[in-house]
């Protein structure tokens, strides 16, 4: 039989099994299949890994590969809402309620590390906050380039998508050459799927 601690961390993982569940704007390449927050997850903590030694900028790749993989938890319970002109405050105190919801299961030390990792990358005033947001402004046009294919609500410019990441991205010029090469894969403009 399993001690109390292996059993709350297995709850957990089994909780966390729900990011599978929660669909995003993007599809697979199969442009049939979207993309969820796990899939997401993970490809943001891979192109980290992968861009650590590109950047001018130091920082532990460890740490944001955790930030990566702990940012999007609390949308198991809120759910994926993108918008360029998010109500923050609110979108903050829901994920807030959310991912204390999801940790709850853990034992007290790794409820109180994983929400640090959360806070963390919410107030993105460490590098390793920043590089990780700024990735994950990236990643969409990363899917997109890969799939061509996206399900906005919203009618959404090149430009308007553009200024919406590059005050993630300032911090790092490469960063913003990454994002400038992706936006020239896409149309002038994503459109909203037919209805």
């Amino acid at each position: 039989m399993l001690n109390k601690r292996t059993q709350k961390i297995i709850d957990f993982l089994k909780e966390i099994e729900k990011l599978k569940l929660v669909w995003r704007v993007n599809y697979l390449t199969d442009q049939k299949t979207r993309e969820d927050d796990a899939q997401h997850s993970w490809h943001l903590a891979m192109m980290i890994l992968v861009f650590a030694d590109e950047l001018k900028v130091k920082f532990s790749v460890e740490h944001t590969i955790k930030l990566a993989l702990v940012h999007d938890i609390g949308e198991i319970h809120t759910g994926d809402s993108w918008s360029l002109k998010p109500d923050k405050k609110q979108k903050h105190a829901d994920e807030d309620t959310a991912i204390k919801k999801v940790l709850s299961i853990l034992p007290k030390d790794l409820q109180k590390e994983l929400y640090n990792l959360w806070l963390e990358y919410e107030n993105g005033q460490t590098v390793e906050a920043k590089v990780a947001k700024a990735f994950d402004k990236i990643i969409y046009s990363v899917q997109y380039a890969a799939a061509k294919k996206i399900e906005w609500d919203q009618r959404t410019s090149i430009y308007e998508s553009r200024q919406y990441a590059l005050p993630y991205l300032e911090f790092e010029p490469k960063l913003i050459e990454i994002l400038d090469e992706l936006l020239k894969e896409a149309p002038e403009y994503y459109e909203p799927a037919e209805k």
